[in-house]
């Protein structure tokens, strides 16, 4: 499987790499982003990111990610921001937390308490008919499944402190299932 990771300006690329490891994989910039390059890899990944405007108050700065969403019948996960950027081309909600969540905490995935690693200023308040929730936390929805395509969103980070947390564990299992 040939993967392109769309790097939103994420600080955590080295840890995304360490993850991606015993795969095929490509790294674009954002800014570098195209449909048809896109096209020639089997899973695209949009990752987070750091010090960049929010999805929901910005959606001009994510318009070609965002269609290529929308229209693409390709394996998308995206991761944190990414995550956002697939909410946001379903039309579901974003809001702003009153404080970033940062640190390891808890979801409900599959009625079990699964810890993770999340690092977020907005969460995904509520799903559009298109999008299915998979996990929660305390403060919104942590993990989404869009309803026909191979689309998932992952609002906290898979690649941080895996030897701490299952978010990578829940990541491969959407990989064999993708």
């Amino acid at each position: 499987m040939k993967i392109l990771l769309v790097d939103n300006h994420t600080k955590n690329i080295e840890e995304t790499k360490k993850l991606l490891r015993n795969f095929d994989f490509s790294i674009c910039k954002k800014e570098e982003f195209s449909p048809n390059f896109a096209n020639t890899f089997d899973l695209i990944i949009f990752l987070g990111g750091s010090g960049v405007n929010p999805v929901k108050n910005h959606k001009e700065d994510y318009a070609n990610e965002i269609n290529f969403i929308r229209e693409t019948d390709k394996k998308i996960i995206g991761i944190c921001l990414g995550c956002e950027i697939v909410a946001t081309a379903f039309n579901c909600t974003l809001k702003e937390l009153e404080a970033k969540e940062k640190g390891i905490s808890n979801i409900k995935f599959e009625n079990v308490e699964i810890p993770i690693y999340e690092a977020h200023r907005f969460v995904i308040d509520k799903v559009s008919d298109e999008i299915e929730a998979l996990a929660t936390s305390n403060h919104g929805v942590e993990m989404i499944k869009h309803k026909i395509k191979p689309i998932y969103g992952l609002q906290f980070h898979p690649e941080m402190f895996v030897d701490k947390t299952k978010g990578d564990e829940i990541f491969f299992k959407i990989l064999e299932t993708i």
